[in-house]
């Protein structure tokens, strides 16, 4: 399943020294979504659907950064 992923209405740019989680729950209280955790969930599925597996804490592939950008 290719999920399409909507442009985030409030987007906010990436902090120096910012793991990607922090910015995932940065985004999602920006955006006004609860709870915040539910953009991580989303990002989880949204790589699995498109046959990739990371740890969104502790990223290992830079495929999950290219996914998301």
């Amino acid at each position: 399943m290719n999920t399409k992923v909507p442009p985030l209405l409030c987007r906010r740019p990436l902090l120096p020294g910012e793991s990607l989680i922090s910015y995932l729950h940065r985004l999602a209280v920006a955006n006004g979504y609860t709870p915040p955790a539910i953009l991580a969930r989303f990002c989880r599925r949204y790589l699995a659907d498109h046959g990739r597996h990371d740890n969104l804490e502790h990223p290992q592939h830079p495929e999950t950064f290219a996914l998301f950008a």
